[in-house]
């Protein structure tokens, strides 16, 4: 039992003393998990308890919940669904017509990029609208990283911007 789940209880037993022997109030105090809030009111319903008195309870109630819930696993973003066969471009025009087809299927406003790729919004546009290949090879891998590239299609993208220099 967690020191929050611990005080919690200690708290109910407080303001209901001991509870009687197999009673509703006891089953929930015997468990080594905090129970949903709404079973503890159901079963203090009878109680007269004050109401500031309440609000501390549901406030150890919750400090105990955070404490003994299972960490989140990490949110990742979804992968671009790009095969290696389309990562080809022969000419500048392909290639820019491939960075408008990864940004599409990621989904993401060329805004949404630049913010999270740390780049200028101009520069996200200008990636995309302009007839020249990019310049920068450290935004070009920054921009498809954001899309949602996996790292070996990366590798594909900079290969293809580095023989199209």
């Amino acid at each position: 039992m967690s020191p929050e789940l611990d005080r919690f209880h200690l708290l109910i037993r407080s303001v209901s003393g001991e509870p009687r022997s197999g009673g509703r109030l006891a089953a929930l105090l015997d468990r080594q998990e905090p129970a949903p809030w709404p079973e503890y009111t159901a079963a203090m319903f009878e109680m007269t308890i004050e109401l500031s008195f309440k609000r501390s309870l549901r406030q150890a109630w919750q400090e105990a919940a955070r404490r003994s819930a299972p960490p989140r696993p990490p949110q990742v973003e979804p992968s671009v669904p790009t095969s290696l066969d389309e990562l080809h471009a022969s000419t500048v025009a392909e290639f820019i017509a491939l960075l408008r087809t990864i940004r599409l299927r990621s989904g993401l406003s060329l805004p949404k990029i630049a913010e999270r790729a740390g780049l200028p919004r101009s520069q996200a546009y200008s990636m995309l609208s302009r007839g020249n290949l990019p310049t920068k090879p450290e935004q070009v891998r920054l921009f498809v990283i954001t899309c949602g590239l996996p790292e070996p299609q990366v590798v594909q993208v900079m290969e293809l911007w580095t023989k199209l220099q």
